[in-house]
């Protein structure tokens, strides 16, 4: 049993500094309760977290939502780092009216059965981790500290999930997320902080030197899904984007989950730059490598029927949705710039389509709750080329890429690429699908990041 105090400044004294000493072993079981949360505390037990969805370890996680200032999207993004929702994975928000919920502990379970613990004040945040000052024990049976204790500080928080305590609700479905903002449980930002008074009368009251804090372990960022800012604006939630774009008022509907945006009372689809929600991809990419499927290939292999690609989760909060049909679907519409890339000359048409998703809200009869990318019909004429070139025409399990609207470079439609086997970009692409697949980074069901340098 040790005693951590960071107002010594040592960073061992952290909680940042016990997960460092920690997240090197081989974790089997990792359960946590954190008064307060926020994405950017995940940075360092990040590959502990993509571990555990890639091999489908136990997770457990217990997150309060006090005073409005936990995000949806912070734990939009941390379900779908952990593959929530899973059998060995659970999310639970808990709040109350009166009252915080406050505690902070966090327990691991090794592949040789030993456990390890640390209990304090500090929270699974930036700044609970490195920068506060924080206090708290750190526990081990490797050290000797008795396995009953350490036990009983994991079941603690799985007690909360098997007796199903008033003020938790599990986040078994990506609705949840949309139905606890509706409740005003999560928040789309946080609240500004409350000032301390009026500028100069606060500091002419200051008798002695205030210090400030620097944060005392370096941490690595979190790339966040979301890089655009979201705050509040009259009675609707605005999404400033990168700069030179022109973002309309965005926000979240009942009965659809915390990834999907929406611009506010529109009863048609959204189109163009005004169906982009500002939010760019992660880290920087270009868009998706995609795996064609019996759907998505079926223009080019002469089927009949309407063909689609599925959008994963991941890259959904891109997009700022209109409204469409007789059952009120979530749907935008853009410009699509399709082409077949030989191995020295490129074949380019203009066409529409659209994304829209199915299965969700309150009049939805029917669909599987996922979102599709429509593939117009025209994009047979791809099919002319392969054959000019005797290439054999795209098929199942064939890559295409699919790149992103970039309003920056005056780009608001999408542009789907098929490729000749014997092209450069088809080696390329091939070799960045398999090493996303070997280790576990898919993106949904058949995709993986198409970087930014990818055409250097």
């Amino acid at each position: 049993m040790k005693y951590l105090d960071s107002g010594s400044r040592d960073p061992t004294h952290t909680l940042a500094g016990w997960f460092l000493s920690i997240i090197g072993d081989e974790i089997l079981e990792f359960r946590f309760q954190s008064g307060f949360f926020s994405i950017n505390g995940i940075g360092l037990i990040l590959p502990l977290l993509s571990k555990s969805k890639q091999e489908d370890l136990v997770v457990s996680c217990l997150i309060g939502a006090n005073e409005l200032t936990t995000l949806a999207v912070d734990i939009t993004q941390l379900m779908e780092i952990v593959g929530a929702p899973r059998e060995k994975c659970q999310i639970g928000i808990v709040s109350y009216s009166h009252g915080f919920f406050h505690p902070k502990t966090f327990h691991m379970t090794r592949t040789d059965g030993s456990q390890a613990a640390f209990v304090g004040s500090a929270n699974l945040t930036g700044s609970g981790l490195s920068l506060h000052v924080e206090a708290g024990i750190t526990l081990d049976t490797k050290e000797g500290d008795p396995e009953v204790l350490l036990q009983e500080i994991g079941s603690s928080i799985e007690a909360w999930f098997s007796e199903g305590r008033d003020g938790l609700v599990v986040l078994n479905d990506y609705d949840v997320i949309g139905r606890l903002v509706a409740d005003k449980t999560l928040a789309i930002s946080r609240p500004p902080k409350p000032k301390s008074g009026s500028g100069s009368s606060v500091k002419s009251q200051k008798n002695y030197p205030v210090t400030k804090l620097n944060s005392i372990v370096k941490l690595p960022k979190f790339e966040v899904i979301k890089t655009g800012k979201i705050k509040t604006g009259g009675p609707h939630t605005k999404i400033e984007g990168t700069k030179g774009m022109s973002i309309g008022p965005t926000i979240l509907k009942e009965g659809f989950p915390g990834y999907m945006f929406f611009a506010p009372s529109k009863t048609e689809p959204t189109i163009g730059e005004d169906a982009l929600s500002g939010t760019n991809l992660a880290g920087g990419a270009l868009g998706l490598i995609i795996q064609l499927n019996r759907d998505s290939a079926r223009h080019f292999m002469g089927g009949t029927g309407t063909a689609n690609i599925s959008i994963p989760v991941a890259v959904a909060n891109t997009i700022r949705f209109g409204i469409f049909g007789k059952h009120s679907r979530p749907r935008a519409e853009f410009t699509l710039s399709y082409q077949y890339i030989s191995a020295d000359q490129i074949y380019s048409y203009e066409g529409k389509t659209n994304i829209m998703a199915y299965g969700y809200g309150n009049r939805e009869k029917s669909g599987h709750k996922d979102i599709r990318m429509l593939v117009p019909r025209d994009v047979s004429d791809l099919v002319v080329h392969a054959d000019d070139l005797k290439n054999p025409h795209p098929t199942i399990g064939d890559l295409a890429l699919l790149e992103w609207p970039n309003p920056i470079d005056g780009n608001l439609g999408f542009r789907l690429s098929l490729m000749a086997p014997d092209s450069v970009e088809a080696a390329k692409a091939q070799g960045l699908f398999v090493k996303a697949t070997a280790e576990g980074e898919l993106i949904g069901k058949g995709a993986c990041w198409l970087p930014i340098d990818f055409f250097d």
